[in-house]
């Protein structure tokens, strides 16, 4: 927040349930910036029209793969159950 205040920008960090409300505050200008994973963008663009500009890209953030001990590669999820944070982001699991 340095960062912003020597840029002369007053922001303040607004905690959100999940990505859904994000993108619907984005949407609704309750939020002017939201960090978020591409994959909202995507979703905003493709799945519901809207104009989206992607500033940056590179955090790793949370964006990973977690699973069951006993699974050892890819195709030990053919079948299973996979649960992501918004399943209407766009993110897709070809082959699962």
């Amino acid at each position: 927040m340095d960062f912003s205040r020597r840029a002369g920008l007053d922001l303040s960090l607004v905690s959100t349930a999940d990505s859904r409300k994000q993108r619907d505050g984005l949407l609704h200008g309750d939020f002017q910036i939201v960090h978020v994973a591409v994959d909202n963008a995507i979703s905003m663009k493709d799945g519901e029209g809207l104009d989206v500009v992607v500033i940056m890209g590179g955090d790793s953030g949370m964006n990973e793969l977690f699973v069951q001990p006993h699974i050892r590669e890819i195709e030990a999820m053919r079948g299973g159950r996979l649960i992501v944070d918004a399943p209407d982001n766009r993110l897709r699991a070809p082959g699962l």
